[in-house]
């Protein structure tokens, strides 16, 4: 017999993670019983925190720019702390606010590689704990079908079982990681890979502000073996900025994905083919050597289109063991408005996943 697949793990920055098993397995069972006790309440309360410690030795750099990577020796360190505080409204809908703290720097303050090395590091750090929500949203889902699936593996979400036809509505403060570019083995920098350009396609350039995170609302509808999903998001009004652009009818993304699930022989796997299209006060490459090298992070004259897309592709061949793939790309003759690194990208990967006790006892 033919099992539904799993059709969105939505895990991106891992903000806590929802208790496996029976409370006596794990670490602080009393802990662990009050959760899932306030969860039947409608209540999640759940957490993480992450350390990230990176450095590499000197070496020789002939050529030295404000943006590069500097060849002494050198050492740097992030760190990041999440709550999740959600809180059921009535049948399908609830309210989800995540406040998190950071602190740190990445290596040459995550300038000088084009494919960063730590997701967890920001251009604009701190040595001491700052304290912001990236987070804060509503989402409504309606179901489609008396039938229901496991919940998604998804921090931000209660672990009731979901309906296997189902539309999502989300509204508010999110990354567009939480609905977009998902992929089993390559999504979440804080359980899988560090680096930017494997989190998604880099050279799709998703919405954000500095820290990763906009305003923005998305609709999903998904059966378990296709979905589909489409978003519109606040760009930000200068690359590598923390505000957003409040013009939202000349300054924004639109986004959209259509997803197949399948599983072979009780192994899930997925195919993702993304779009996008972003509105912003970019410059083209040409505009620059006009208007001056200054003006790279705002265009003063006016907001340019640009296209953006991707394939995220992973299958399950064992339990611990499979393959993901993803290749995207955006058009030449606009320059990065938001996140990406690269102007094309593709990237082919086996990926080992190891369990071992510690895993379930933490919870």
């Amino acid at each position: 017999m033919t099992v539904a697949a799993v059709a969105q793990t939505g895990r991106f920055g891992s903000a806590g993670t929802p208790n496996l098993g029976p409370p006596e397995a794990a670490l602080f069972p009393n802990l662990a019983a009050q959760q899932d006790k306030l969860e039947e309440e409608g209540w999640i309360v759940r957490g993480q925190a992450t350390f990230v410690l990176q450095g590499h030795p000197t070496f020789r750099s002939p050529y030295r720019g404000d943006s590069s990577l500097a060849p002494s020796a050198n050492a740097r360190n992030t760190f990041s702390s999440d709550l999740i505080l959600g809180r059921t409204l009535w049948d399908g809908a609830e309210v989800v606010v995540n406040p998190s703290i950071t602190r740190g720097f990445g290596l040459s303050n995550s300038v000088g590689l084009a494919a960063f090395p730590n997701n967890e590091a920001f251009r604009l750090g701190s040595t001491e704990p700052y304290l912001y929500v990236p987070r804060f949203f509503f989402r409504q889902t309606i179901g489609l079908s008396a039938d229901t699936v496991p919940s998604d593996d998804d921090p931000l979400r209660f672990s009731q079982p979901l309906p296997r036809e189902r539309v999502t509505i989300t509204a508010g403060k999110i990354s567009t990681f939480d609905i977009f570019d998902d992929n089993r083995y390559a999504h979440d920098p804080r359980t899988q890979f560090l680096n930017w350009a494997l989190v998604a396609g880099s050279a799709v350039d998703y919405a954000a502000d500095a820290r990763g995170y906009t305003n923005g609302v998305a609709l999903e509808w998904e059966n378990s073996t296709w979905a589909v999903r489409s978003g519109a998001f606040q760009v930000a009004r200068r690359a590598n900025g923390l505000f957003m652009d409040p013009s939202i009818t000349r300054g924004y993304q639109l986004l959209s994905s259509v997803e197949r699930f399948w599983q072979i022989n009780g192994r899930e796997g997925a195919i993702r083919f993304i779009g996008g299209l972003t509105s912003a006060r970019q410059s083209s490459w040409s505009d620059l050597f006009i208007n001056g090298f200054d003006t790279f992070e705002k265009n003063p004259n006016r907001y340019r289109r640009k296209l953006s897309g991707g394939i995220s592709f992973d299958q399950q061949i064992t339990p611990e063991f499979g393959v993901f793939a993803r290749f995207s790309m955006q058009d030449r003759v606009s320059k990065a408005g938001c996140l990406p690194s690269t102007t094309k990208q593709f990237r082919l990967a086996l990926r080992f996943v190891a369990r071992v006790g510690v895993e379930r006892a933490t919870r």
